[in-house]
């Protein structure tokens, strides 16, 4: 089984992540001799805004405890997520506010998504994006969330969603987000002779 939340631990390749120890976690390579690092060391590593997912219901407490920790500019440039309302719940009841709130993410928009946002008090959405239209993303926004699209991988896929009007979106090739970004607004800046 090579599903992402699973790893191969001690030839395993069954074992949940979440049933792994921070110990076995540290002895993945990354690649580059790089290990798996604590959210502390990505937070002491980084300075760009963040989108921390709750993957687990279960440490959704112990997040907001870690993160109230930190200087208010870390807690700023985060903004906690999850598919789960009750891991967003229980994160809000923990939590030390910050200026980004949290979000919910929204696998389908099949859902009864805008009750669950609006008794959260989420000012964060993350919506799968094939759904998203630029008239949901203006009504949304014009409703005082902050609407961003989830999950892009290719360039086919950012176009579509530039086009929405999000404010943002997630994927799981950042270098090729930064290329296509870079791409993008070269052809959109007027040449200046």
């Amino acid at each position: 089984d090579r599903r992402p939340d699973r790893l191969a631990l001690a030839g395993d390749p069954t074992t949940p992540l979440v049933d792994a120890t921070l110990a076995e976690l540290r002895q993945l390579d990354l690649g580059l001799g790089q290990s798996v690092p604590t959210f502390h060391e990505v937070l002491d590593a980084t300075t760009v805004n963040l989108q921390v997912e709750i993957k687990v219901p279960s440490a959704a407490r112990q997040l907001a405890l870690e993160l109230g920790r930190r200087s208010a500019a870390d807690r700023d440039r985060c903004v906690v997520t999850s598919f789960h309302p009750h891991a967003l719940a229980q994160f809000q009841r923990y939590a030390t506010p910050s200026q980004r709130g949290f979000g919910l993410l929204v696998a389908s928009l099949d859902t009864d998504w805008r009750h669950t946002a609006q008794s959260l008090g989420v000012t964060n959405l993350f919506l799968h994006w094939p759904g998203l239209t630029r008239g949901l993303v203006e009504d949304l926004t014009a409703a005082g969330y902050r609407v961003c699209a989830s999950m892009f991988n290719n360039a086919g896929e950012l176009r579509r969603i530039l086009e929405t009007g999000v404010v943002g979106s997630s994927t799981d090739r950042p270098l090729l987000a930064q290329a296509l970004l870079a791409e993008i607004r070269e052809k959109e800046t007027p040449c200046t002779q």
